[in-house]
């Protein structure tokens, strides 16, 4: 058993690195090049990041599943 203290700082704890590990793959996407147009609109996606930036996600619970906002139909 454990103090609500210890059960606070242990959550504090994992919710510190749980950010880490978001900021280090925010990171990553930003130094990935990608260098590829968009399927949809032909922009041109330089980095990870941009792919990430350009797409819109319909449902949270699936972030590698987007649309294009601007596709040309």
């Amino acid at each position: 058993m454990r103090t609500k203290w210890e059960i606070l700082q242990a959550k504090l704890a994992d919710l510190e690195k749980r950010a880490a590990d978001v900021r280090y793959y925010l990171e990553a996407q930003e130094a990935t090049d990608f260098g590829l147009p968009c399927a949809g609109c032909g922009v041109v996606l330089a980095t990870e990041r941009d792919f990430d930036e350009h797409f819109l996600v319909p449902d949270e619970r699936f972030i590698n599943l987007g649309k294009c906002p601007t596709k040309v139909v």
